[in-house]
């Protein structure tokens, strides 16, 4: 099960009072940080649309508790198609901005 569906169930679980309102509120504002810096999302329209539904809550019978629900295939469809070439993107830093001795020659990180 992925975050997003996670999302959708609990919308459930608040209405049967298994979970409280705060829990699914601070469950969310998690999940949209994460999902924030996620390339494998897909384009920054889908992002934003995603964030939005986050934002205003997704209780058990809310247009945008289904409109998340839509949007589960075309995030899930293409996901490691998008981030696979995000992930492949490295950056070389250099071992004196990591706070290692350069003539050790160690040090050297890969950042995606």
């Amino acid at each position: 099960m992925t975050s997003l569906e996670e999302a959708i169930e609990a919308g459930r679980w608040v209405e049967e009072r298994v979970l409280s309102v705060g829990a699914l509120g601070w469950y969310l504002h998690a999940l949209e940080r994460q999902l924030g810096p996620d390339h494998g999302l897909g384009d920054s329209q889908l992002r934003k649309e995603l964030t939005a539904l986050l934002r205003s809550g997704v209780s058990a019978h809310s247009r945008e508790r289904r409109r998340l629900t839509q949007m589960l295939p075309m995030v899930t469809a293409g996901y490691l198609q998008e981030a696979f070439p995000a992930a492949t993107h490295f950056v070389l830093v250099h071992p004196g901005r990591l706070g290692v001795d350069a003539r050790q020659g160690q040090g050297w990180e890969i950042r995606s």
